[in-house]
């Protein structure tokens, strides 16, 4: 049998920025954060002349002989390579999909949350809504940008193209995304919802990589397939998610079995990846949750929990803040990893804060992770201190299922002491591969809550759009559409994942923040995060690192919440926004906002 070849990343993540010089390369490898520099132990600039950089995603071919075992990098002019032609088509169609509302959707229902700009009726007309650059080709090495124009009239004016592609010097595949533009057209109204504004416009996207490689015999493959999103930037990309985008796909590839995981060396006993079949097969879907599979305490215990506690340089809650997270803060995490029995009760206190992802209980505002769901419930329209929608369990966010079972079998004592600290940033430069492109791509971007989210919504965690593990079936249908407003069946193509996210991405972004809430235990005022890991709540800022802030403060964000004005805000101001970035291996107070402008 012939060798396949494979893109990877599966899944890349670009982020928008207004800057017109070069952008930077997102995490190639695991345990890295976007922009790292080793040499010099600290981040890059994130911004140039007071303008945030994009960042991009550089795509790679694989070769894998037939037995599955990697052969190494295919690049053009190398071996059997000729040259590799890649092809990338993505697209912008919120302003033509659905609106978001919450969970519905989800179990395919999307005709039930109404349009967005229903005014606008036929395929034709509504066709006009997207912002469709169609596929665009680039080959050779060194290839100069090729711009990923928008075609539509009615929005070229002000969102003039989607990002662009190019190659690098060994004839990769560089995609950079859009600039965070946004357009309003003339007759429409002013912001006035977090997530469905009509004629409102904007510049992040999604769709398909795809590549030819072009072999000395004359024969053409064609490459198994990739995709790229784009979303806002990473405001803090010195903190995880305490749920990661990588966690939520592991988990909807560990508890669904028919998702093929490919013939590789790597997913086979002995394999980077192998721990994903083998918790496959672990998994007792009946309690969801695993019969003896043994996690690893620093890469599935402790790095959980010190994202937990990293979430404390970016999100001030008054209540709580010291006796809870002093629970997983670092001096701990060494008694937290002993499997002697007389540590068993530490173990069993940290358990019983977490929040049971499959929970039939009222929610309990205290448990962690101390944050919103995707069940979110507004207060202010729902007063009842005990109506369904504030009891609701789904109301706050929780770890995935295979997370949460990982944390009970530690619980349990069952699980590998193979260490006592969480992984580190590394310091030399880790081998690229294939699985850890994978990871690094995805291991930074937001796994939940979707309320609708960061990068991608709970569309991700769909199983019947996966081809394989971490990949998308292109033309998959999904759920039917609504052919009186003119919206075709939802099927994966360009656009897909992006669709339903918040119109513009700007409002959301200022409205998902801190919130505060009744306890409902003790009618006690209390709050809940959104995304602190990306879009921050509170800051020290580098000029006085002995004061934390709110994120979004004067003199760019004046409006209070409920005024219009703060979505205009944020339309304008998202760029003047700083960045948390960790300052160096050994600073004392190591996340500090900087480049505020």
């Amino acid at each position: 049998m012939p060798s396949t070849f494979r893109i990877h990343p599966a899944l890349g993540i670009a982020r928008v920025g207004d800057a017109d010089g070069p952008g930077f390369i997102g995490p190639e490898q695991p345990d890295m954060p976007a922009n790292w520099n080793l040499d010099t132990g600290g981040f890059g600039n994130f911004k140039v002349a007071g303008r945030i950089r994009r960042q991009g995603v550089r795509f790679r071919v694989f070769e894998f002989a037939a037995d599955g075992s990697l052969v190494g990098e295919a690049l053009p002019g190398q071996g059997a390579v000729v040259a590799i032609e890649w092809t990338v088509h993505v697209a912008n169609r919120k302003a033509s999909f659905f609106k978001f509302d919450g969970p519905r959707g989800e179990n395919g229902d999307f005709s039930k949350n109404g349009a967005r700009n229903d005014d606008v009726i036929g395929n034709d007309a509504r066709s006009q809504l997207d912002i469709d650059p169609g596929p665009k080709a680039v080959s050779g090495q060194s290839a100069t940008p090729i711009i990923l124009a928008n075609p539509n009239p009615k929005t070229n004016q002000t969102i003039k193209d989607l990002g662009d592609i190019s190659t690098d010097d060994a004839g990769r595949l560089i995609f950079f995304g859009g600039h965070g533009k946004t357009l309003q057209l003339s007759n429409a109204a002013e912001i006035q919802n977090y997530v469905n504004n009509d004629g409102w416009f904007d510049d992040v996207s999604d769709g398909p990589v795809s590549a030819v490689i072009v072999l000395k015999d004359g024969n053409r493959v064609e490459a198994i397939g990739a995709w790229v999103t784009v979303a806002p930037p990473d405001f803090a990309p010195a903190v995880g998610n305490v749920v990661s985008l990588y966690d939520t796909i592991w988990d909807v590839l560990v508890r669904n079995p028919t998702i093929p995981i490919p013939n590789l060396a790597m997913f086979r006993p002995g394999g980077t990846l192998a721990r994903l079949q083998e918790q496959r097969d672990d998994w007792n879907p009946a309690a969801n949750r695993f019969k003896s599979y043994q996690p690893s305490y620093v890469n599935d215990i402790a790095d959980v929990l010190q994202r937990a506690f990293s979430a404390t340089f970016l999100h001030d809650p008054p209540d709580l803040k010291s006796p809870f997270h002093n629970t997983i803060a670092p001096h701990v995490w060494a008694e937290l990893g002993d499997p002697d029995t007389v540590k068993d009760i530490l173990r069993t206190d940290v358990f019983k804060k977490m929040r049971d992802p499959d929970s039939t209980s009222p929610a309990d505002c205290s448990q962690m992770p101390r944050g919103l769901g995707d069940e979110y419930c507004d207060e202010s329209e729902h007063p009842e201190a005990g109506s369904a929608e504030r009891t609701n369990p789904k109301r706050f966010f929780s770890l995935t299922r295979t997370q949460y079972a990982m944390f009970a079998q530690w619980a349990a004592r069952k699980f590998k002491p193979d260490g006592t600290s969480p992984p580190s940033i590394p310091t030399a430069p880790p081998a690229i591969t294939p699985d850890g492109l994978d990871r690094a791509a995805l291991e930074n971007g937001v796994g939940g809550p979707f309320f609708p989210g960061i990068e991608v919504s709970w569309i991700i965690r769909n199983p019947t759009i996966y081809i394989e593990a971490f990949r998308f079936q292109l033309g998959k249908k999904i759920a039917a559409g609504d052919e009186s407003v003119g919206i075709p069946d939802v099927t994966v193509r360009p656009g897909f994942l992006t669709q339903h996210m918040a119109l513009p991405w700007q409002a959301d972004f200022r409205d998902c923040k801190r919130e505060p809430l009744t306890n409902p235990a003790t009618g006690a005022l209390t709050f809940a995060m959104w995304w602190t890991g990306q879009r921050p709540d509170d800051v020290f800022p580098e000029a006085t690192p002995d004061e934390q802030v709110p994120w979004t403060r004067p003199p760019d964000f004046n409006a209070l919440d409920g005024d219009p004005a703060r979505f205009k805000e944020m339309v304008a101001g998202w760029a003047k926004l700083g960045f948390v970035a960790r300052q160096g291996l050994n600073r004392k107070k190591p996340w500090l906002e900087t480049e505020r402008s």
